[in-house]
């Protein structure tokens, strides 16, 4: 009979948990999907395809909800037809006729977790992979929904491009982009009719959009100027999938905690110091070799030139200054050349008047023999990464308006002649080798450059916050799934209780104590992340209102056992 009576009762409890699953699924998916992606500039057809890869998250969310709905309505009718009383009439228990409830929960406890835990990572994975595949129609979604795209080239830097996609031809139409070095700094404005795109992503999965356009016109500040081909510096594109650890397997959470270079952002930022003190090697290096008057010879477009300068003085900041005296300029002179190009046909990489003060570089060609040498009473050499090559350059510029040929005739009508240079291998190899807690070693000495210590102070930070976030997230996902079975547990012994029309009341009431532990486990992951929360106390918080609905359950089910 026991047998019979728990067949009925899953049968009941299966049924309307399946139809509330389906209803609970699609408002939480519309809630929290299909709206963000919409903003993102994804099409309906890309936004579907999320849906699909994301519905095991949307499902560990929505699935106890659905049980605890029906566990309140299926118990709550069962004691509301009397059959509750049947029972007891017959010798059943309480007790024992909770025991399909009890086990509804503990399936969706388990199913839970499996999704949380391991298919939802893994379908995330497979949408970023989708993402990737087709990062070039989102951005063109994006630009005819909101018609620009904003991001920062650089620290400090603002980009804002304004375009009208044709997808069909691979262009972009009434190019508009606005370009400032810093918030005081005064804008820069370029703006052409067609421009060809170039997305690319780097090493870490972050993704760019490179702009070059053609015939342009626009404004530097105050300055005007033209230039027949320019690059605008990539943009960074916003990615939907972002790599957080909710999206993270438990082992990755378990291997993260211990080694938190696994991480893209912790190994985005490390990669960003180790290149920093590669560069700044390379400019003391450079220095110790200019003022000693040695020359730094370096190849650029085919051709090898010889740098020399009576004073070079590294900043700080990843650069070398370059300065002539009374008898002697910053020289630098052309050496070889490939024997397979004609010399009049040379190529060189100039940044031009009117761009975007340095950043965007201009390609002009000559038809006509090149000056052997060109000299300037200022310059310096600079170094920086490439995201579109994942290598780091230095490029010698020559500035001021004396820039000259060996026999004082002007090289170019522009106050800028620039150079680029592959930086080289040896001072990245010796960054490479420094062990991680030795550059976090605030007194091991790998560099005095303030900038580059407050870059490493960064990345501390960064470890810092990222492993108290997956601990957080590891007891997010422990106290989620035992919150779980005990709401669900905690819903079923309400719906015996509250009978006689009061079905919703038994839901909601279940829904409070549930909300409560919800808010208290992410409030306590949140405060298990902040730098200045002792991560003890976080992760107390996470589980307290677990212990509160445990303690709640205790009492309902020995109040049922009495009564």
């Amino acid at each position: 009979m026991t047998r019979t009576l728990h067949a009925y009762l899953a049968r009941d409890l299966v049924r309307v948990t399946l139809l509330a699953l389906a209803a609970f699924t699609l408002i939480l998916t519309i809630l929290t999907i299909i709206e963000p992606l919409r903003q993102q500039g994804l099409s309906p057809r890309q936004a579907g395809m999320l849906i699909v890869y994301t519905l095991p998250v949307m499902l560990s969310f929505s699935m106890p909800v659905a049980s605890l709905f029906a566990a309140t309505i299926v118990y709550g009718r069962f004691s509301q037809d009397r059959e509750l009383l049947a029972c007891r009439a017959s010798g059943i228990s309480t007790p024992s006729v909770l025991v399909p409830g009890l086990l509804l929960a503990a399936i969706v406890t388990a199913a839970a977790m499996l999704l949380s835990n391991f298919v939802a990572p893994r379908m995330s994975g497979l949408a970023e992979r989708k993402i990737k595949a087709n990062i070039e129609g989102m951005v063109y979604s994006r630009l005819r929904t909101r018609g620009y795209l904003q991001g920062s080239p650089a620290r400090g830097e603002q980009l804002t491009l304004r375009a009208r996609p044709d997808s069909e031809a691979n262009v972009l139409r009434d190019v508009v982009a606005v370009y400032r070095r810093g918030e005081d700094a005064q804008p820069a404005v370029i703006s052409v009719e067609s421009a060809r795109p170039h997305f690319f992503t780097d090493e870490y999965g972050t993704h760019y959009l490179a702009v070059d356009v053609i015939g342009v016109s626009g404004t530097a500040g105050p300055r005007h100027g033209r230039a027949a081909r320019q690059s605008i510096p990539p943009v960074e594109l916003p990615n939907p999938m972002e790599d957080k650890p909710r999206f993270y397997t438990l082992d990755k959470l378990r291997r993260g905690v211990s080694n938190p270079t696994i991480i893209s952002a912790v190994a985005r930022k490390l990669a960003e110091v180790r290149r920093l003190i590669a560069h700044d090697l390379f400019c003391a290096r450079i220095a110790e070799e200019l003022s000693t008057g040695n020359s730094w010879r370096f190849t650029a477009h085919g051709r090898t030139y010889v740098l020399r300068a009576p004073s070079a003085r590294p900043t700080g900041r990843g650069s070398v200054e370059l300065r002539g005296n009374d008898t002697q300029p910053v020289c630098v002179s052309f050496v070889a050349a490939d024997p397979e190009r004609p010399a009049w046909a040379e190529q060189a990489s100039m940044a031009a008047v009117g761009g975007f003060g340095g950043a965007l570089a201009a390609r002009s060609t000559w038809q006509a023999v090149l000056p052997k040498a060109a000299t300037a009473d200022v310059g310096h050499i600079e170094t920086d990464y490439d995201p579109r090559t994942n290598r780091s350059r230095a490029s010698i510029v020559l500035t001021e308006a004396a820039v000259r040929a060996v026999g004082g005739t002007r090289l170019t009508g522009r106050e800028e002649w620039r150079v680029y240079d592959a930086l080289p291998a040896a001072p990245l190899r010796r960054a490479e080798r420094i062990p991680l807690a030795q550059l976090l070693d605030a007194n091991s000495g790998i560099t005095r450059n303030e900038h580059i210590r407050s870059r490493i102070a960064s990345l501390d930070r960064e470890i810092a916050r990222q492993r108290a976030d997956l601990i957080a997230e590891l007891n997010l996902r422990l106290s989620y799934g035992a919150s779980c079975f005990l709401l669900v547990a905690f819903g079923a012994a309400l719906g015996v209780i509250f009978h006689g029309g009061q079905l919703l009341s038994a839901f909601v009431l279940s829904l409070i104590p549930g909300g409560v532990v919800f808010v208290m486990i992410l409030m306590g992951k949140e405060m298990a992340r902040h730098p200045d929360v002792p991560l003890l106390l976080g992760v107390g918080v996470v589980w307290a209102g677990v212990v509160a609905l445990l303690v709640g359950c205790i009492w309902v089910y020995v109040h049922l056992a009495r009564h």
